[in-house]
């Protein structure tokens, strides 16, 4: 069985639009397999990210749609953002998650937090 993974808004946005397995052939592995395992959590807060890039029109409200809609098909289990899904945040390394070269600017990389 997978572990579970949570993912991070970045992520979340990538595989609904396709391109998370050229951006992170690694990460989209694990997704993948969290997903099938029924085992792949959404924090709360990448909902409220999303909220803000479709109201500042950063992002068309299908995004939103299209999330909303993993989530009542139950692909995805929502969990709330808390004080230690912070601390283990904070124990994670920088090096860890290089920055994938994309041309002009750097892009922020995916954070998956797996808890055993």
């Amino acid at each position: 069985m997978a572990a579970p993974v949570v993912a991070d808004t970045h992520a979340l946005l990538w595989m609904l639009d396709g391109t998370l397995p050229e951006r992170s052939p690694k990460a989209a592995q694990r997704l993948g397999d969290a997903l099938n395992a029924k085992a792949l959590h959404v924090s709360i807060g990448s909902f409220l990210d999303l909220r803000y890039l479709v109201d500042s029109g950063r992002r068309p409200p299908q995004v939103l749609d299209d999330a909303r809609s993993i989530m009542d098909g139950e692909t995805f289990i929502v969990v709330p953002l808390d004080l230690p899904i912070i601390d283990e945040m904070a124990a994670i390394s920088r090096t860890s998650f290089p920055i994938p070269s994309t041309g002009s600017s750097p892009q922020p990389q995916s954070l998956l937090i797996c808890r055993s």
